[in-house]
């Protein structure tokens, strides 16, 4: 629509390929700021610029997509067609992710029969040895595992390897924790009353060099939050013993690459695992 001799009002749509779902973060240069609200957009333009540049970026995909529009060229056609957002494969690194606590039975005053089973992440179909350290030997026998333990020693340390996986990955166990939990259960507390765990990301794509994580559904539980990169490389963690209702913690990554990260959030029941895009 032209609103004046040299200045047009500019309606239009941007079109993707290689959407994958997830949020689209969409921009013009100079002209309209990063958002993830649906088009159309309108945008006053001047005749002296004919040509805009057109920016998106998906979140869980790296790198950023442009199209230069001649939107002058173009009045009267509303549609815009943006060149693929490629959705490159990824790959989650192999890792015990949690721990699901079968059944706890009291041998003695100091002395427990603990039942349970890994939780596994990034497998690969291929074989699995398991050992806890001192323990139980490393075996390929799948669980759940069954260990007497004792109170004095509350936290013992899974370890696993993966055929075709390069290293040894490992996660503390809090048993005696576990098993208080699921006695309170058994004597009155639901476990549908059990809290989701939910892991939130405080602004992803990230762009100020800081992973700032919100953990709701872990109270009164053992809580551990790492931040690992797409090799398996661990960045950061953070360890609480007793969780809050809302636990919130940061990681620097000022000095990674731009790309995909993983932070994953586990107690001693759940575990949940989500991507971050560092822009």
């Amino acid at each position: 629509m032209t609103t004046t001799a040299g200045q047009r009002q500019v309606n239009f749509t941007p079109q993707y390929a290689g959407a994958n779902g997830q949020p689209i973060t969409f921009s013009v240069a100079n002209e309209l700021a990063p958002t993830t609200s649906a088009g159309p957009y309108t945008l006053n333009l001047y005749t002296d610029n004919p040509a805009i540049t057109l920016n998106a970026t998906q979140m869980g995909t790296m790198g950023e997509a442009s199209f230069v529009y001649n939107w002058l060229a173009a009045c009267g056609t509303p549609v815009v067609v943006v060149p693929p957002v490629v959705v490159p494969p990824t790959v989650m690194p192999f890792a015990i992710a949690g721990v699901t606590t079968v059944n706890c039975t009291m041998m003695s005053t100091g002395l427990r029969t603990v039942s349970f089973s890994p939780q596994y992440a990034g497998t690969n179909g291929q074989p699995i040895s398991f050992s806890v350290v001192n323990e139980l030997v490393p075996t390929t026998a799948a669980g759940p595992y069954t260990l007497n333990l004792y109170t004095d020693n509350p936290t013992i340390t899974l370890k696993a390897v993966q055929q075709g996986t390069a290293g040894e990955v490992s996660f503390a166990y809090n048993w005696l924790t576990a098993c208080t939990a699921s006695a309170a259960k058994r004597v009155g507390v639901s476990a549908s009353a059990e809290s989701v765990l939910d892991v939130r990301v405080i602004g992803n794509p990230v762009q100020n060099g800081q992973v700032r994580v919100e953990v709701r559904g872990a109270g009164g539980q053992p809580l551990r939050i790492q931040l690992t990169d797409m090799r398996g490389q661990v960045i950061g963690s953070h360890t609480v013993e007793q969780a809050g209702p809302v636990e919130q913690r940061s990681f620097e990554i000022g000095r990674q690459a731009p790309g995909l990260l993983l932070l994953r959030a586990s107690t001693p029941s759940q575990s949940q695992t989500t991507k971050v895009l560092r822009d």
